[in-house]
């Protein structure tokens, strides 16, 4: 471990026995042995049309014989062309594009762009959501285990976690009421807006009820507010053919963040808007690295590859195919409490008792610690960390999701 001894605590290992991965390709890892696993983790959501797919090692080769980067203060040929595809790919009501870092950053910038619109401060999201630790972002993530105690932010309230499974409603009509009430209740004038992911994905893959966003939307703008759309997770056809979870759900928002499966791991994001919501920043704002050449060549490659190879149609696909062998699974397992998901963003919750759903924390553990050892790399989430959240990179193949699903059984049956 001496080749740790430099690095900050933060850097924990996920394995009891810490692994050491070299090299990827598709849906596979490879430790420092040779070892090959199946990819179920995708580096959290992020690698979308597969590790080291050939076109984008090719751009990125290309485009840094040609120029690396040369920050905001010029242009280059790509960068209009990319702000202009994503439009395209967004629907005719977006025409704005902002480019940065991190799905954390765009929803800071997010949120800024919203209180300057809107002249109110007032911000609304959800509990048990998350959408970054830096800035405003911070202020709306609310999963219990990435909070800090510190002071995150100003002027936020949160909604009740809409979960049909463990929230405290059931229905979407009781979300629905909690949410009146808390704007009925907790402001006192116009508000800024609302932000919300359309699958909370480390709050632990929760879908949004049927209805919920929808109905949100319209008491938020009733009250002056901007609605986001945090699509970090669930962009780029990570859902499905719909490409975006807002219209996986059919809500329109006024502001969509992007990131993760945007660069296929190569760190970027952006955030689209209306052209008058995006004229509402009248100073300077500044990022170094975002919309660089680099990253806007890599940026259309991804769209390209996804619709070239149909990946959002196979996540489609392969989703429902995975539910229903989870849900098969469920039956015979005492452990899985909750099979939910779209696409192929999915989660098992993992329970001690089905009937009093008490989360099996130290049984996700073993669980996982199982499943490495049958070559399968799952990520785990919610605020207790007993979901396992199956999120692979949109190429994966059916055999490979049978695959999985054989050893998930073998191990979740037996238990």
């Amino acid at each position: 471990m001496r080749d740790r001894k430099y690095l900050h605590p933060l850097y924990q290992p996920y394995y009891k026995k810490p692994l050491l991965i070299s090299e990827g390709y598709k849906q596979y890892l490879w430790d420092h042995t040779g070892r090959r696993y199946l990819d179920l983790s995708s580096g959290i959501a992020t690698v979308s049309v597969g590790h080291s797919h050939p076109r984008i090692s090719k751009v990125i080769e290309e485009q840094s014989k040609k120029m690396i980067h040369h920050s905001q203060i010029y242009m280059h040929e790509k960068q209009a062309e990319y702000a202009k595809r994503l439009c395209e790919e967004l629907g005719p009501e977006f025409d704005c594009v902002y480019f940065c870092n991190s799905g954390g950053e765009a929803n800071d910038f997010a949120m800024m762009m919203s209180r300057l619109h809107t002249k109110a401060t007032k911000f609304f999201s959800l509990r048990n959501a998350y959408h970054g630790l830096v800035g405003n972002a911070a202020s709306v993530t609310s999963v219990g285990t990435w909070n800090h105690n510190i002071l995150r932010g100003y002027d936020v309230e949160k909604f009740a976690y809409p979960s049909e499974y463990r929230g405290t409603h059931k229905t979407a009509e009781g979300y629905l009421g909690d949410a009146k009430e808390a704007l009925h209740t907790l402001n006192c004038g116009p508000i800024a807006g609302f932000i919300g992911e359309p699958v909370m994905g480390v709050g632990g893959v929760v879908p949004m009820p049927r209805g919920y966003l929808d109905e949100v939307y319209k008491m938020v703008r009733a009250n002056g507010g901007l609605c986001i759309s945090d699509e970090v997770q669930t962009g780029f056809g990570r859902v499905g053919k719909n490409f975006w979870g807002f219209k996986w759900l059919g809500v329109k928002p006024d502001i969509v963040t992007m990131a993760k499966g945007i660069g296929n791991g190569f760190p970027m994001a952006a955030v689209a808007t209306r052209r008058e919501i995006g004229d509402s920043i009248k100073k300077n704002y500044f990022n170094t690295f975002g919309g660089g050449p680099i990253q806007c060549a890599v940026g259309l490659e991804v769209l390209n590859i996804l619709r070239d190879e149909k990946l959002p149609e196979n996540s489609e696909r392969l989703g429902e195919h995975l539910r229903s062998r989870l849900l098969e699974m469920q039956k015979k397992s005492r452990v899985i409490g909750d099979v939910r998901g779209q696409g192929l963003m999915n989660a098992i919750e993992i329970v001690k008792n089905k009937e009093t759903k008490e989360p099996g924390i130290e049984e996700s553990a073993n669980l996982m610690e199982l499943a490495r050892e049958q070559g399968l790399l799952i990520s785990k989430g919610g605020p207790l960390g007993n979901i396992f959240r199956i999120l692979p990179p949109l190429c994966i193949t059916k055999e490979d999701i049978d695959y999985a699903c054989d050893r998930l059984e073998d191990i979740l049956v037996k238990m």
